[in-house]
């Protein structure tokens, strides 16, 4: 029985020959051979005894990497296999290590066939050298597992490398029963745990550390042994070919879920690996060693489809603690050395290692705030309670694109009477349910850990060329696979942005595993909208998610060990245009962004994705017709309440011509009601989406102009028509005239970035010299007061009673307060005479300290603010037009939604309330399209009205500028109801293509599709110009330019400085990094020397002690 292992005693398993202690429960056995019940070197009961006692005993609280709780007797008989190593060593001087035992089934460097006798002489296997010339270029670099002494180790990994050695050398009987693993909800504890040791670094910086990797050269050998050099194939090659990453090459879980995860073929076999692994008490040394056994076991998996990575991944007792995670983690990143592909299969019940313990901490969350949040309402159904529940609807988003799967262990305890469909992970989080929640969320350590794993996975499959890797379409469809897999986690990202912690949040945003994940469309879901729809700390975290978005690069998505190729460019835009769409169908997004302070909106809209997604709504045809329509019936709107002016009211006393233009009463008062249906319109549909954005749009001070306009221009106008004696006054006409000049600047704000530069800057000088101007009324009045005071009051009045003519004297004698305001208020302009000033020494020093004061001070600084001002109204050119747009679009976007009535398809047809919905858009509609069509015959008749005047040959040029915007109206017009009539009503029913398909003959069909053509002509001509000349559409994101828009704009000194200033900054970061990497890398090396004396000095004594004891 020798070829077998040895079997334990105590608990009957077998265990490989190169282990001395059981692997399952602790107790010192045979090795070498020893096996059966006459085995284990004459074992009495008292060993089982103690076996049993072993396997009972709680393990340790603090356990490390090296424990020296050996017996004498086992340090003693692992000196004698060293001397016999060593001696075996001597005798073969080449360095080729040669072992006897090729029969045991448990033999790590061994194979059963044997070699030709003239090879090594005695039948045994000669082994490969690792040192082979041919390969020399792919071991540099990767001599982490070579001796330091130069000496090599040599063995035939290629034989020892197959799955047929694999399963022959395992394919053992598990003499226990099923490891319980997880009691109950699995790792509720670790989970639940809210307390980090402040002296234990994070797992993203210790287990991202350049630690010693012993299991490279197993793999350096596979590369060397599995070589075909008759294999036309180049590694990590650019075949000028975009990797079609959706195609799965692996077999799919045909499952509910949208989850293409690969899955295994289960073995009904336990290895020895499998069981090191599920062992609580079990050290990193003894891992290593029972890998190095077998490395083929990496890629065995179980009865249940799990594989050893698996089995240590859901070792709750070996991740309890810190140093012993670090352990695992070491290990993990073992086992992927050896089977890299083993982080993306998928085991009996769906899941890929690590990635349960993700899910179960996003289900835990949610369900405690559900909890309490039900708690708080005791008024809910009582089925609507129970966490099954929660699980128990594929409802994710509105277009299901997110879905992942969860264990029983939530819902039903990890009963084993759970149908399969749902322990396959099926059952979804119901997002339905989960929106409007926004927990602060901690995030354990054994999360991170997780996360960091997974990252460190992630990288592994770009990796150096230290190990075996695959073409460049595996290596991405691979990390394809896993980020699918986890972007599949309902409120994934959500969970992430939402953790309280600001550092614990950095770190793991920072993750390559969840930088990836954010360029899966996947991940993106109605948890978007809520977030951006909750003021306060849910929304300022949607500010962050799209700025890390617009930063993802192309290392993001092949990852930070690879070279770009010219193809990876081209994947990686693809991957960028997939996540832009899954944003774009959100049209509630943008009017969202309303709610967000002014600081924030500015830089969420010049973060890329949104700016692109601000691109993609404004060069739209119908936004586009929309801006002309409204610009169109604006003007005509100023210029017909400009012609009621001059034809009614008191102007009616100027002198008129002979030819009077058309009355434009009906007119605004058309205009006039159009304008505030609409704004209506889009009111009520911004009230649907959010109380907040309806109130930031409610409380915009452009939103008030308008319906100040609005209001004075139809009361002006009825007042000017009405036959009653009440007439409105001059300032009434002249503040409404105003307020329709500042509508039409707030309508060209959000077309050109230049003129939005201009308009906002003078709004925002306003805005900062509010209180400058509080200081200069009070000096204004301090100085007009006082000689007010000295004129009025020197030499008894007198000069009052001054008879020569002096408009100064006039003004501060007035018995009127005003006009002295008025007169100092010249004096600090210019102008003034110095001669109405001498009269009195007290009034001409007190004017020449107002001079000095007023003019020279108080200007100049007046000057410096407003130059300030509008030097950073310049460096914020781009993110202040930014925030126009924003607006902008929410405004069209907000019309389009209303207009178009998607929700209708919700609402029963018979019910009343849906069908007063119809009617209410189909009235909007309908007045939008006559406000036009009445805007268009008053420009023909004002066209006649100018051709039928005097020298009407002098207004040609305005004559065909009508007649120019007429044309450009009805074709507004017509793209607004082909659009409407299209996305209402469905295209197959559209009068237009009806008309065209329901033509007598071929020939009536072609004349129709040419009058189609015809009238979208003018659209295509300037769909290439129109957009980024009027609207600055650029659409640099996807297509990955360095150019910025904002690049030709001289942005100010600020600016130059910043940016000058930024680089100093990041140049000494990395000089002071360098440093650091460097001190770290010295204080690793003394480290480790130092460790490997310590090491010495305590097997000394150890050998000591051993000695005196057999003595």
């Amino acid at each position: 029985m020798a070829d077998e292992g040895w079997t334990c005693q105590a608990c009957t398993m077998v265990n490989p020959n190169i282990v001395n202690d059981c692997l399952t429960c602790g107790t010192p056995g045979g090795g070498g051979g020893v096996s059966g019940g006459s085995g284990g070197g004459g074992r009495s009961d008292d060993v089982d005894r103690t076996a049993t006692s072993r396997q009972t005993k709680p393990p340790p609280q603090h356990q490390g990497v090296d424990r020296l709780t050996d017996s004498a007797a086992q340090l003693q008989q692992r000196e004698l296999q060293a001397q016999s190593q060593r001696a075996d060593e001597s005798s073969h001087p080449s360095g080729v290590r040669v072992r006897s035992d090729v029969d045991s089934a448990e033999a790590p460097f061994s194979d059963e066939t044997s070699v030709d006798d003239s090879d090594s002489g005695s039948g045994t296997l000669s082994a490969l050298d690792l040192g082979d010339g041919s390969d020399v270029d792919h071991l540099q670099g990767t001599s982490e597992g070579i001796p330091a002494d130069g000496r090599q180790q040599s063995v035939r990994w290629s034989d020892v490398l197959t799955s047929e050695r694999s399963r022959r050398g395992f394919a053992m009987e598990r003499a226990n029963a099923e490891v319980n693993l997880i009691q109950s909800l699995p790792f509720q504890k670790l989970l639940s745990e809210r307390w980090v040791d402040p002296d234990i670094p994070p797992p993203s910086m210790s287990l991202f550390s350049d630690s010693p990797r012993p299991f490279r050269r197993i793999v350096i050998a596979k590369v060397i042994a599995n070589r075909n050099w008759n294999q036309e194939r180049q590694l990590d090659s650019d075949d000028g070919s975009v990797p079609d990453v959706t195609i799965d090459a692996h077999p799919r879980i045909t499952q509910a879920g949208d989850r293409t995860v690969p899955q295994l073929e289960t073995v009904s076999t336990t290895t020895a690996l499998h069981r090191a692994c599920t062992n609580s008490d079990i050290t990193l040394e003894r891992l290593r060693l029972t890998l190095e056994a077998d490395p083929d076991a990496a890629s065995v998996p179980d009865g249940r489809g799990k594989l050893p990575i698996h089995v240590v991944a859901e070792n709750e007792a070996l991740l309890q603690y810190p140093r012993r995670r670090d352990d695992v983690g070491t290990f993990i990143r073992d086992l992927l050395d050896v089977y890299p592909e083993g982080i993306i299969k998928a085991d009996g019940e769906g899941n890929i290692p690590l990635a349960p313990i993700v899910r179960r901490w996003v289900e835990n969350t949610y369900c405690i705030a559900d909890k309490a949040r039900i708690q708080s309402e005791p008024a809910l159904i009582s089925a609507m309670l129970s966490p099954s529940y929660a699980f128990s609807r594929l409802a994710f988003g509105r277009d299901n694109r997110e879905s992942g799967g969860i264990g029983n262990d939530v819902i039903n305890g990890g009963s084993d009477s759970v149908d399969s469909d749902i322990l396959n992970s099926t059952r979804l989080i119901e997002t339905d349910k989960y929106d409007d929640l926004f927990p602060e969320v901690f995030a354990p350590p054994i999360v991170e850990w997780a996360l960091v794993m997974l990252s460190l996975a992630l990288d592994n499959f770009g990796g150096p060329l230290g190990r075996e890797r695959g073409t460049r379409v595996e290596q991405l469809s691979n990390r394809e696979h896993l980020a699918e897999h986890i972007a599949s986690i309902p409120l994934f990202l959500k969970t992430l942005l939402l953790i309280d912690d600001d550092e614990t949040r950095a770190r793991i945003l920072e993750l390559s595993i969840v930088r990836r994940v954010m360029l899966r469309s996947t991940s993106v879901n109605d948890w978007l909208v809520q977030l951006l729809k909750r003021p306060g700390t849910p929304s300022r975290r949607i500010v962050d998610y799209f700025t890390l978005v617009s930063e993802l690069d192309v290392s993001d998505f092949i990852g930070r060990n690879r070279s770009p190729k010219g193809a990876d460019f081209e994947a990686f835009s693809k991957e960028k245009r997939n996540i832009f769409e899954a944003v774009r169908i959100y049209h509630e997004i943008l009017p969202s962004l309303l709610i967000l302070p002014e600081k924030q909106l500015e830089n969420v809209s010049r973060s890329k994705l949104v700016w692109q997604v601000l691109d993609d709504t404004i060069s739209r045809p119908f936004v586009i017709s929309i801006v002309v329509i409204d610009f169109v019936l604006h003007v005509t709107l100023l210029v017909a309440f400009r012609l009621n002016l001059q034809t009614h009211g008191y102007a009616t006393e100027i002198p008129q011509e002979a030819h009077k233009p058309p009355s434009s009463v009906y007119l605004i008062t058309v205009l006039a009601c159009h304008q505030l249906i609409r704004a209506v319109s889009e009111s009520s549909l911004l009230l649907s989406i959010s109380r907040s954005v309806f109130r930031s749009f409610l409380f915009d001070h452009w939103t008030w102009i308008d319906a100040a306009s609005i209001a004075l221009v139809l009361v002006s106008t009825y007042q000017l028509q009405a036959d009653t004696q009440t007439k409105p006054n001059s300032i009434q006409l002249a503040v409404s005239m105003a307020l329709l000049w500042l509508k039409l600047l707030g309508l060209l704000k959000s077309m050109n970035m230049h003129l939005a530069t201009y308009i906002l800057s003078v709004i925002e000088i306003v805005k900062d010299i509010r209180w400058y101007i509080v200081l200069m009324a009070c000096m204004l009045f301090m100085f007009a007061d006082m000689i007010y005071i000295l004129t009025s009051y020197s030499s008894g009045g007198s000069l009052c009673n001054n008879e020569e003519e002096s408009g100064a004297r006039e003004d501060f004698c007035s018995e009127d307060i005003l006009p002295s305001y008025f007169r100092i208020y010249g004096v600090l302009v210019g102008d003034f005479e110095i001669d109405d000033y001498r009269g009195v020494k007290s009034i001409a020093a007190l004017f020449a300290l107002f001079t000095f004061t007023g003019v020279i001070l108080l200007l100049n600084v007046l000057i410096a603010i407003v130059s300030d001002s509008y030097e950073k109204s310049r460096i914020r050119s781009a993110f202040l037009f930014g925030r126009a747009r924003v607006s902008f679009a929410a405004e069209h976007i907000a019309l389009e939604s209303f207009l178009i009535g998607n929700e209708d398809r919700e609402v029963s047809g018979s019910s009343s309330l849906g069908f007063l919905k119809r009617v209410w858009r189909w009235a909007v509609f309908l007045t939008l399209l006559a406000t036009a069509l009445v805007a268009d015959v008053f420009i023909y008749w004002y066209i006649v009205y100018q051709l039928s005047r005097e020298n009407a040959t002098r207004r040609v040029l305005l004559v065909i500028l009508m007649f120019a915007t007429t044309l450009i109206l009805n074709w507004a017009i017509f793209d607004v109801f082909r659009f409407v009539i299209r996305n209402r009503i469905g295209s197959k029913s559209c009068p237009c293509n009806r008309l065209c398909c329901q033509g007598t003959t071929s020939s009536a069909q072609s004349m129709c599709k040419k009058a189609k053509s015809c009238l979208s002509y003018p659209l295509k001509a300037c769909a290439p110009f129109l957009p980024q000349k009027l609207f600055g559409v650029t659409h640099l994101w996807l297509a990955e330019s360095e150019k910025d828009d904002g690049t030709d704009v001289w942005e100010g000194r600020m600016s130059y400085l910043e940016k000058q200033t930024s680089s100093i900054v990041r140049e000494s970061e990395h000089r002071i990094q360098e440093k650091v990497k460097e001190s770290e890398k010295r204080i690793r090396q003394y480290e480790r020397i130092v460790k490997t004396e310590l090491q010495k000095d305590i097997s000394g004594v150890m050998e000591v002690v051993s000695k005196r004891d057999f003595s």
